[in-house]
């Protein structure tokens, strides 16, 4: 398996930190009966940040930079030079 990059670990990270920021504004929000204080507002620009940040992390293009794995055949054939 490939090792992350600094880069994309700390992208995981964020990622992981917007989600858990939009399902925690979700509940929190649910808990008020008024839906016109301040509070929720608040709350509800929360969410909104948070899955502004989750697209860009999602869409990033350190995530799709990540390194595989690199087989050592190709299409069943060895990689080995054939002499000429």
């Amino acid at each position: 398996m490939a090792e992350l990059t600094n880069l994309e670990s700390k992208l995981a990270e964020v990622l992981g930190l917007a989600q858990a920021a939009k399902g925690a504004t979700d509940h929190v929000k649910g808990m008020f009966d008024d839906d016109g204080s301040e509070l929720v507002a608040t709350l509800s620009r929360m969410h909104d940040e948070a899955a502004a940040t989750e697209e860009r992390c999602v869409r990033s293009p350190a995530r799709s930079t990540a390194r595989r794995p690199r087989s050592s055949t190709r299409r069943g054939r060895s990689r080995a030079r054939r002499p000429r």
